[in-house]
């Protein structure tokens, strides 16, 4: 991803600004890189589950390298509405809904935040519910 377009993208994010939500009942902490690393991204989602349903949803990301505040970001808005059993690595709809949010073509590097991070979901969603 070019400059230019992370700059759009976390420019976009603050200006939403959106509060985290008081009255989640999952929280999910994890971490797309390294975890050897004296550094890593530590992303935690917050989560309102009605009856297997992702009433609401927010993120928290720090500190955070730009891919991961902006694939945190996009999930958190794609995964409101879902039900739990549809968080899956597997579910290309999350994956095309994802491209659409991006609007331009996915790298590598952004690639692995959003699998990772999903992957992160799936695996502690399943354990919680």
């Amino acid at each position: 991803m070019k400059k230019n377009q992370l700059k759009k993208y976390l420019i976009q994010i603050q200006k939403e600004n959106k509060e985290p939500i008081k009255n989640f009942n999952i929280s999910i902490e994890g971490s797309v890189c390294d975890t050897n690393s004296k550094f890593k991204d530590v992303v935690s989602f917050y989560i309102l589950n009605e009856n297997g349903l992702i009433k609401e949803i927010s993120v928290k990301c720090g500190p955070c390298d730009p891919y991961a505040y902006i694939v945190s970001n996009i999930l958190s808005k794609i995964l409101k509405g879902l039900k739990i059993e549809q968080i899956r690595i597997t579910n290309d709809m999350i994956y095309q809904e994802f491209l659409k949010s991006l609007d331009y073509k996915i790298d590598e590097d952004m690639r692995f935040h959003f699998e990772t991070l999903l992957k992160i979901l799936e695996d502690k969603l399943n354990n919680k519910v």
